[in-house]
């Protein structure tokens, strides 16, 4: 599921039919004008409320006053779909992060990254191994009646591309008492 962006067209305008050749000439030059200096203009006020469907400046600023300046480092080229996960990473970072800095926006955020092969999972202890031997992810081992829920987090990856990237923005997302392990497998 894409967003859609929103673009401000006139037309009106456009569509008119007109009598006379000097009015027709005109609009044609109004519309040019309009295009090359009000559009986009126009088109960042009326998405303010939604930046997500405006413009990446719009979209980058609106990151920015948000608390999410982490992702102004980032290299577009290794992304394919850059533009478009950032819209959803946005949606995202307003949507999950109201109620603090939890998994749910890491999850979303590395399943956006690394779209295939990856996941976010806690990791258990058994009781009756010493503290940080014997973890385990609920997908390893089903039954945690005998373990408890430690802070640490296992990110696994398909690829270590970008992984830089993706530490910073570990870093800034979750709670200082998690403590990520990275797997690439």
């Amino acid at each position: 599921m894409g967003i859609i962006v929103m673009t401000y067209q006139l037309i009106p305008l456009v569509k008119t039919v007109f009598q006379r050749k000097v009015d027709e000439q005109l609009n044609k030059i109004f519309i040019q004008v309009f295009n090359e200096h009000l559009a986009s203009d126009i088109q960042d006020i009326l998405s303010l409320a939604t930046p997500e469907k405006g413009s990446m400046a719009l979209l980058r600023k609106s990151l920015n006053n948000n608390g999410f300046a982490i992702l102004e480092n980032v290299n577009t080229d290794a992304y394919p779909n850059y533009e478009s996960n950032l819209r959803l990473v946005f949606k995202m970072w307003l949507g999950l992060n109201y109620n603090g800095r939890g998994l749910a926006f890491l999850e979303a955020l590395v399943s956006t990254m690394y779209p295939t092969g990856s996941s976010v999972r806690q990791l258990w202890q058994p009781k009756s191994e010493a503290y940080g031997t014997g973890l385990f992810t609920i997908d390893e081992n089903p039954d945690i009646s005998d373990a408890w829920l430690t802070s640490r987090v296992r990110i696994t990856l398909s690829t270590s591309e970008s992984l830089a990237t993706l530490q910073g923005m570990v870093a800034y997302t979750i709670p200082a008492r998690f403590v990520v392990e990275y797997n690439i497998v």
